[in-house]
Order: C-alpha cells, then structure tokens, then sequence
C-alpha cells in the first residue's frame, strides 16, 4: 500500500494494465474501444481500489511520496461480507440484467458512506458518554469490527494518576459496550521514537498503530 496506492500513481499505473489488457483496443477485436477509453478505465479501476483500502482500518498512503499520511475512514471491516456477497450476486448474474453491475457500483459508495455515517454516530455518542461521566479521555476512534455495522470497537487514551492508560472495548448496533473493557498502558513517545529510530519496521508499525501500548512481559519470559 504504498506508491501503487498512490492518487499521483493512478495513471502510471492505468497505462501499464491498459497495455496489458491491449486486446480491448486492439483493430482486431470487435466491438473495440479507443485506448484513450481503456486507459481511462483502467484509471478508474486503480481509483476503486485506492477508495476500497481508504474505507478500511488499515487505510492507504494515497498522498505518496509527498506525504505518507495514511488515509483511512473506518467504514467497513477488512472483510465485510456485506460489502462482498452483492458484488459477487451481481458478477455472477451479470448478463441477465446488465444493470446489476451498475447498482454493485453504487454499493461500492452507498456502503461505505453509510458506515461512515454510522462511524461519525458512535463516536459521537462514546464521547458524550464518557464526557458525562467525567472522565478526561482523548483520540476517541470507533472501528468496526467483523460483523459491522452490527459490531463496533472504540478505541482511546485516558489521563489517571497512574498515567495514560489505552482503553479497548466492543460495542453493538446500538452504540452500548459490550464484553469486557480491555486497559494497558499507552506506550510513551520517547520509547516510539527510540525504537522507530533503531528500525524501519517498527517506524512503519508505529506509523500503522493508532494507540499503540506497552504490556510487560511475565517473569518467566524476561
């Protein structure tokens, strides 16, 4: 997810599968398009997967290599069925009603928006509810979990006199937690920036995490 998954990249890489995929405008071929069209499409294709991974909670580095901001709305879970079976019912019956792949497109978008409608509610109502309770919390972040929109996870940090604590707890359709809440300490920011400059790969798990925290090891394995 990383320069292919670029917006700067897109059409760098549409003319790459526009070659590849030359027999679409090729003279031979009946019913042809132009390569101007197929190159366009094939754009268009490398755009849909760039928004399919910005919906996630993994997110993508759209902005590269000008920035390595990760973009990433926490719309769907990484393998939302909800998402995938209408696409699928479509692909397969396709040539019945031609217009089957146009509403699975719109799904592509309507999903996902809706979700993140959703997102922007549970936030909302967690934050409420903790601000009532008097707690000083901060970076709330709900994500959803497998199942969503009917499982959610919200995540955040919260100031004690024992220090910055991460929180981790699930919760339903209707915003109330549910299971245990799950605590450890939030990681300091000095160890973060020790440890990302010893390692390219824990600068880019770091830069990953969304609250990474620390949990000490048992005794029988230090």
């Amino acid at each position: 997810r990383g320069i292919t998954h670029s917006l700067f990249f897109a059409p760098l890489l549409g003319l790459v599968l526009a070659l590849v995929g030359c027999s679409l405008w090729r003279a031979q071929t009946p019913g042809h398009w132009r390569f101007a069209k197929t190159w366009l499409f094939m754009t268009a294709m490398v755009l849909l997967h760039i928004w399919l991974d910005c919906i996630t909670t993994y997110g993508t580095m759209i902005f590269v290599p000008f920035s390595h901001l990760r973009v990433r709305l926490n719309a769907v879970f990484i393998i939302d069925l909800f998402l995938t079976l209408p696409l699928l019912l479509a692909f397969w019956r396709w040539r019945d009603r031609w217009w089957r792949m146009l509403l699975a497109l719109v799904w592509l978008f309507v999903y996902p928006l809706a979700g993140l409608s959703l997102n922007a509610w549970h936030t909302a109502q967690v934050e409420a509810r903790l601000a009532a309770q008097g707690r000083d919390v901060r970076q709330v972040t709900v994500l959803p979990d497998a199942f969503a929109p009917f499982f959610w996870r919200v995540l955040y940090e919260e100031e004690t006199p024992h220090g910055m604590l991460v929180h981790l707890q699930g919760l339903d359709a209707l915003g109330r937690f549910r299971a245990e809440e799950s605590v450890i300490p939030a990681a300091s920011p000095r160890l973060l920036d020790a440890l990302a400059r010893q390692s390219v790969a824990a600068r880019a798990f770091f830069d990953f995490a969304l609250l990474p925290g620390t949990r000490p090891l048992p005794p029988s394995r230090r």
